[in-house]
């Protein structure tokens, strides 16, 4: 996919929000393929067809390095499908807009400055804060991430163990 599709896509079919129902009232699902919460709430009553969770906490520093990979994952597939998608944690600013800022990172190799909404990068933030590994070390670790998902996608298939051996050859633990 090229640059200029990849960003009319990131532009104008990821849209990063408040926890549908709860926090965002005007939320309707209808309008989009795919719904990734991010938040460490879960609501079976607002479970949806096409609804992932990857649940990250931030009551602790490690928030969970798990679902940035399955996000990412997830981002990938609906952007070569050219799905919309409401990405979205508790109050849309944290934890959601370092999902978006790491998914343009893997994509663009390039650290998202401010995004559409004026967000500042939440990344870095979440990084510099513990949260996530260091700066140099979740570069890599989406740098490759993104490598493994094109190659494999453009096969039509999936590396198994591929969040152990990115993760084996990026961070330092």
């Amino acid at each position: 996919m090229s640059n200029i599709k990849f960003k009319d896509w990131f532009k104008n079919k990821l849209e990063v929000g408040a926890f549908p129902y709860i926090n965002n009232t005007i939320f309707n699902s209808e309008d989009y393929d795919i719904i990734i919460n991010v938040s460490d709430e879960f609501y079976p009553k607002y479970q949806l067809n096409n609804n992932f969770w990857f649940p990250m906490n931030e009551a602790k520093k490690d928030i969970g390095l798990n679902s940035v990979y399955g996000a990412m994952v997830i981002l990938y597939g609906a952007e070569m499908k050219n799905k919309r998608v409401y990405l979205h944690c508790h109050a849309g600013v944290n934890r959601s807009r370092a999902i978006h800022a790491s998914y343009f990172y893997m994509r663009t190799g390039k650290q998202l400055e401010v995004d559409t909404n004026g967000y500042i990068n939440r990344l870095c933030a979440m990084c510099s804060r513990g949260y996530l590994p260091p700066k140099t070390e979740m570069e890599k670790f989406l740098s490759l991430l993104g490598k493994y998902l094109e190659g494999n996608m453009k096969k039509n298939e999936f590396m198994g163990g591929m969040l152990d051996t990115i993760k084996l050859e990026t961070i330092n633990n």
